[in-house]
């Protein structure tokens, strides 16, 4: 009885309430803007300190150079930091920040895709340049590999496929001496133009990753793909289309289904760099470096010889975050730009001296 009365009691008042609280927004509509208002403030607020301590997560415990970070003022500055300016994405702020005290102790690499930026990558080659060849005469073959910034997964084994076919008709003409330009190969994605380069790079180990914590995860061409050792082991456990969350370990990494080999497996590389070649130019050309018959010419590369892993945030937009160093086959470790066998300044030839040279080595009994 008691309870049946106490019901009706708070149900009596709340009718009361409900009516007083109409009556008051009825009068006063700017009252509930202002309380609207607050209520979406307060859940962005809380948006934008979620997706700071992701950020700092991700950053903290996989970045080269967290241990140089002063963590206690950046987890102190960083929500702050993203709701002082107005009229713009916070949680870009957020990234820019950290990716500027990242820039002050030496991180040159790391970089932000845009959740539209991200999404136009699972959908399209971002830089649209497509790989050349030449012959040369005199059995040498020349072959261009540009940038490439795609991870989806037909445009990637299109890519590599058309480079490897490239390479097929080329060695129609007896190939025993081959130019690969890498030239002005600012990056995007390693693995499709390593696929595609494999019948000169040759199969097996083609290089290493260097986590800061003393591990290392090789790099490989083998039967038409090119992978790493951990994608391997993912692939295995979970199948291709598992989704992790440094998608980059199994989104573009095509295999070429009918891969090439050369008919001559000991002729003669030479790999053509200059500054402008950067990041997954250089992973591309360190994968060259220590392989027999094999030098590089030209200028010291960009210097972007950090490995990148794309990490999505809780917005879909993506952190590249420079999470290792590189190695060659040899182990020989880079931390900085790529030196060619032969220094080469193309700036002061009016002819491509670089090219040239190549061509002389080629010819030679050396």
């Amino acid at each position: 009885m008691h309870k049946i009365f106490l019901q009706k009691a708070l149900q009596n008042d709340e009718i009361k309430t409900t009516k007083s609280i109409n009556s008051i927004f009825m009068k006063k509509p700017l009252l509930l803007l202002s309380i609207l208002f607050i209520l979406v403030s307060c859940n962005k607020s809380n948006d934008i300190k979620d997706f700071n301590e992701k950020l700092i997560e991700i950053v903290k415990y996989n970045s080269l150079y967290s241990d140089s970070l002063n963590w206690l003022l950046i987890e102190k500055e960083i929500d702050s930091i993203s709701n002082l300016k107005q009229n713009v994405d916070k949680y870009t702020v957020s990234v820019n920040y950290i990716i500027s005290k990242l820039r002050v102790v030496g991180d040159n690499h790391t970089n932000y895709s845009s959740k539209e930026y991200a999404n136009k990558l699972t959908q399209q080659n971002c830089i649209n340049l497509q790989p050349e060849c030449k012959y040369l005469g005199c059995n040498i073959a020349y072959i261009k590999v540009p940038a490439f910034a795609s991870i989806n997964d037909s445009i990637c084994y299109d890519f590599a496929t058309k480079i490897q076919l490239l390479i097929k008709t080329l060695d129609s003409n007896s190939i025993n001496g081959w130019i690969v330009d890498l030239r002005d190969n600012g990056g995007g994605n390693m693995y499709p133009m390593i696929a595609g380069l494999g019948p000169l790079t040759g199969e097996g180990v083609l290089g290493y990753f260097i986590i800061k914590k003393g591990l290392k995860r090789s790099w490989s061409y083998r039967n038409g793909i090119a992978t790493d050792s951990l994608t391997e082991i993912l692939i295995k456990k979970n199948g291709r289309n598992k989704s992790i969350s440094s998608y980059s370990n199994i989104a573009g990494m095509p295999q070429v289904a009918h891969p090439y080999t050369i008919k001559t497996k000991n002729a003669k590389i030479a790999v053509l760099i200059n500054n402008h070649t950067a990041s997954a130019g250089e992973m591309t050309c360190i994968s060259f470096i220590g392989k027999p018959n094999t030098k590089l010419f030209g200028e010291a590369s960009g210097g972007y010889t950090t490995a990148n892993t794309t990490f999505m945030l809780p917005d879909s937009s993506c952190i590249h975050l420079a999470a290792s160093f590189t190695a060659d086959r040899n182990m020989n470790e880079f931390h900085g730009k790529i030196i060619p066998d032969v220094i080469i300044n193309n700036d002061f030839y009016y002819d491509d001296r670089c090219l040239n040279e190549a061509i002389k080595w080629l010819k030679s009994s050396k």
